[in-house]
């Protein structure tokens, strides 16, 4: 192991689907080192731990979080755990990585935002690698310049994809559980958008369908509730109109991102980068082409290549993080925190309750057929909401 690699935190994983393996991979490129896997059951920890090279396992949680040599978690499990497991860790000392959706509702996002607010020198990320895509990179700074005009007036996001419900029943067929394209990939969109414009949900009216509630090995008694289409607008604080509709309705993956000023638009076509601006042709040129192909030998529905090469870029930018604030203490590290500006292109648990809050509201649209208004819930709030339940 090299010496600025020796700099990085040792990593705990929690979770044991394809997507863990994909993640463990990715960290381990980057030069973490991947010391503990939890798994739901001590059978799926100790395959993934054999398979990878790792350690240790174990199905307790807390067997994983009081691990001495372990100081950054990443937690890639079912979303019910999320919360909890995010919680525990930053209240012992630990950094913690937390895949979206980052829970079931706002209370347990508002908790995990309490829990960051209390030890702020901690790193408490969720893991949205769309931020750190390189055409998202390279539109943002577009916008910065000028290239669309002085505001953006419209966003514009069409998602099409497969189905990523699997052969076995799971978290992932039902919304409660976190489950559905919202939950899944709407939490994703909406944090880019919040994060290209630097605007905030206001109002938003949506419509969440399932079409299929049945498939070829998930039937009878047992029915696919989680949504597969999603249509919703959102009203943005500075003025700016968002569109995005969201389908795992068909075959292969693409994802369009629309981005409209006075003086022109930027499109992201998956990991390309095309512009227009007024007064030149009528067709749009390339920007950025993505050539670089990141690849781990392994592929599911809920990691498409674009998410994969955003979370490659950010782990790899997290890396750089630990290693520009470790201190070097008798041959332990040990890491100062980190700058807000090293920090700021991360999306925060404070972001994870704006998502969460954006979530909901476009769930009550659907449900009551009209404008809602999105509301961030305080800490009182849910103090409140708990004591009236206790009586």
């Amino acid at each position: 192991m090299t010496g600025s690699n020796l700099c990085l935190p040792k990593v705990a994983v929690f979770g044991t689907s394809t997507v863990s393996r994909i993640i463990v991979n990715v960290l381990q490129q980057e030069g973490f080192q991947i010391e503990a896997i939890w798994g739901q059951t001590p059978e799926e920890a100790e395959f993934l731990s054999r398979e990878l090279n790792i350690p240790y396992f174990t199905s307790r949680v807390d067997d994983v979080l009081l691990r001495k040599e372990v100081d950054l978690i990443v937690i890639l499990c079912t979303p019910a755990l999320h919360s909890q497991i995010a919680v525990k860790a930053l209240g012992i000392g630990k950094h913690v990585i937390v895949q979206s959706p980052s829970g079931l509702n706002q209370d347990e996002t508002l908790r995990m935002v309490q829990a960051a607010q209390y030890y702020p020198k901690l790193c408490s990320f969720l893991s949205n690698g769309l931020r750190f895509l390189p055409a998202v990179t390279k539109m943002k700074s577009a916008i910065q310049s000028g290239f669309i005009g002085a505001r953006i007036n419209l966003v514009d996001v069409r998602l099409n994809m497969g189905s990523i419900i699997g052969k076995k029943y799971s978290w992932l067929c039902d919304d409660v559980m976190g489950g559905g394209v919202l939950n899944v990939f709407g939490a994703h969109i909406i944090d880019l958008i919040h994060f290209l414009t630097e605007q905030s949900v206001t109002r938003v009216h949506g419509t969440v369908r399932t079409f299929t509630k049945t498939t070829k090995y998930i039937h009878g008694i047992r029915q696919i509730k989680s949504d597969d289409f999603v249509s919703f607008q959102m009203e943005m604080s500075g003025g700016t109109f968002a569109s995005v509709t969201l389908s795992s309705q068909v075959c292969g993956f693409v994802q369009e991102f629309h981005v409209s000023g006075d003086e022109g638009r930027l499109i992201v076509r998956n990991g390309d980068l095309f512009g227009h601006q007024q007064d030149t042709s009528d067709e749009d040129i390339i920007l950025f082409q993505d050539v670089s192909q990141c690849s781990s030998g392994l592929e599911d529905p809920l990691l498409p290549s674009i998410y994969l090469n955003g979370l490659s870029t950010m782990f790899s930018s997290l890396a750089d993080l630990f290693r520009a604030t470790a201190v070097d203490e008798s041959n332990n590290a040990k890491f100062r925190s980190p700058s807000s500006d090293s920090k700021a292109k991360f999306a925060t648990f404070n972001d994870a309750q704006h998502i969460q809050a954006v979530i909901e509201a476009i769930r009550t649209s659907s449900k009551e057929r009209c404008w809602t208004k999105v509301t961030e819930k305080s800490e009182e709030e849910i103090l409140m909401m708990l004591s009236e339940n206790t009586f």
